[in-house]
């Protein structure tokens, strides 16, 4: 893309401030992984706590382990910065569909998976005995008996940040 997508503007704000700003609304415990551009990206952020991955050149399953490793207890989003345009009324769908036997609840939109995932507590420490560079997707699959989809009417949680164009395009759509 050519710049650092946590650090696009999304209205007067950055990304990872658009995406802070909207999550703070359902958790107050928000943790930042970040690896390179720390400290660019770092200055960005406030009043949330910041992790750096020093591992970051090994992939983001590296980031997720270590985002992880810093949660306690209970279930877990898992955003990705490159997937600002999901609504609050869908993370709110997401928490209310959770029950214990789940690992993981994953959003749809016309049976095609998408993002966040809000994960357990016992899928997150399942996630966190695996190599460093391994794929989350894997892991997914393998327990997939213990997964939910929840369908939602927005195509949101299949979009990504792939190209500036794009995201511009989406930012116009979503301040409107």
């Amino acid at each position: 893309m050519g710049s650092d997508k946590a650090l696009l503007k999304f209205g007067e704000v950055t990304v990872i401030q658009h995406l802070i700003v909207k999550l703070s609304q359902i958790s107050s415990n928000i943790l930042v992984v970040l690896g390179d551009n720390f400290e660019n990206v770092k200055a960005q952020i406030q009043n949330t706590k910041i992790q750096f991955n020093e591992l970051h050149d090994l992939g983001m399953f590296s980031s997720l382990q270590k985002g992880l490793s810093n949660f306690e207890s209970g279930a877990t989003f898992v955003q990705m910065v490159d997937q600002p345009f999901v609504s609050l009324e869908i993370y709110r769908k997401m928490i209310s569909k959770f029950d214990a036997e789940c690992f993981v609840i994953q959003p749809s939109f016309q049976m095609k998976a998408g993002h966040p995932l809000l994960i357990s507590e016992e899928f997150s420490k399942i996630i966190q005995s695996y190599p460093v560079n391994y794929n989350l997707k894997k892991i997914i699959d393998k327990y997939s008996q213990k997964r939910k989809f929840v369908e939602v009417d927005n195509e949101s949680v299949l979009q990504n940040l792939n190209t500036k164009m794009a995201f511009l395009n989406e930012v116009k759509k979503e301040l409107i």
